[in-house]
């Protein structure tokens, strides 16, 4: 009986040792079969779950793709299987260091997107973009200072076309002016200006010729008195030739409100030959209005010149003002073959790029 047992214990060592055996066996088989394209691509996808589907890593949307055509070559072939998990494993830890960088090296701009891809060869390409202005505060700012100028430009445009709308009425009036007064000779560039004895010449305020050209009563008040200055002038130069005076000039002015004023001065003469002083007088007084008008002239362009530089310098106040003030993309692509590599030439990349000098800036490198 005893002798039983024992065959049976034997028996069932031998019968348990044998399935042990036998399940080694097919564990082995089981290992050495090829696995699919498709189970290990199922794998894949189950150890990284960012893999195949836009994710979230430290806030930031990233896209991580494998070519299928890799996925197949890695079914099968251990290094490249070691090398494709090797990176997709470091993919959180690169995106990590990426958005520190980036804050850190740009005082305080966001990293807005990363999109990394395998290629068939098992390239690595990376696509990352950032900003300085992830709300929009910045941009919205711009548009409003953009829009303010805008306005100021508009308001500025209205302003020269209503100006240059007077000045053109103006213009028209004081043509129909002249031809109404073929006898008159209209002085309206400032200063004074004589009259002789063939030529009247008014001294017409530019306020005045303003007033008249927009006011029809006042001009015809004003063209009421011009009517009368061709004989008023004749009288006075008949008189000082009776009394045998040379009239050394005489001048007609009307001020901005329309107020006549007019004065002479001259000399007796015993002979012919001191009515030369007429011409001598006239000239003096030609001379004297011709260095006025040059001086006068000289002033205004340097004044021109001052202005315009002023204006200048306050332009480029403006443009350094809104650079400094200047929303920024960058959009960075790196290639390479590992996603450290790639990771770090990125990162390189911000430090080489301008910061706050372009609203986009697109940068390819390969490594």
């Amino acid at each position: 009986m005893s002798i039983q047992i024992n065959s049976t214990l034997v028996n069932y060592t031998s019968q348990t040792n044998y399935k042990n055996q036998t399940d080694k066996t097919k564990d082995n088989e089981e290992k050495q079969k090829p696995m699919s394209a498709k189970d290990y691509e199922k794998s894949l996808f189950e150890k990284f779950e960012y893999l195949g589907k836009q994710t979230s890593m430290e806030g930031v949307p990233v896209n991580v793709s494998v070519s299928p055509a890799y996925i197949r070559k890695c079914a099968n072939n251990p290094e490249q299987a070691k090398y494709l998990e090797e990176n997709l494993k470091d993919i959180p830890n690169s995106v990590k260091s990426l958005c520190d960088y980036v804050k850190c090296a740009t005082g305080g701009a966001v990293v807005t997107f990363a999109n990394i891809s395998i290629d068939a060869n098992g390239n690595i390409t990376c696509q990352s973009g950032s900003t300085n202005d992830p709300d929009g505060k910045i941009a919205k700012e711009n548009a409003e200072r953009k829009a303010k100028e805008q306005k100021a430009k508009k308001a500025e445009k209205s302003k020269i076309y209503t100006m240059q709308s007077d000045k053109d009425k103006v213009q028209d009036y004081y043509e129909k002016l002249c031809k109404k007064f073929p006898q008159i000779n209209f002085n309206k560039e400032g200063g004074v200006l004589p009259c002789n004895s063939n030529k009247v010449t008014v001294n017409l305020s530019k306020d005045c010729l303003k007033k008249m050209a927009n006011d029809p009563e006042f001009a015809k008040e004003i063209e009421w008195n011009l009517s009368g200055e061709v004989a008023a002038n004749s009288m006075v130069y008949g008189w000082a030739q009776r009394d045998g005076v040379v009239l050394g000039g005489r001048t007609v002015t009307y001020d901005a409100n329309g107020n006549r004023e007019s004065s002479c001065g001259g000399m007796r003469t015993a002979n012919v030959v001191n009515g030369n002083n007429t011409n001598k007088i006239q000239n003096k007084y030609k001379e004297e209005e011709e260095r006025w008008q040059k001086a006068r002239k000289k002033r205004a362009e340097k004044e021109k010149l001052e202005k315009k530089k002023a204006e200048e310098k306050e332009a480029e106040k403006r443009a350094e003002k809104k650079e400094n003030n200047e929303n920024y993309t960058f959009n960075i692509t790196v290639k390479g073959t590992d996603i450290k590599t790639v990771t770090k030439q990125i990162i390189s990349n911000f430090t080489s790029i301008s910061v706050g000098t372009s609203k986009l800036t697109s940068v390819d490198v390969k490594v």
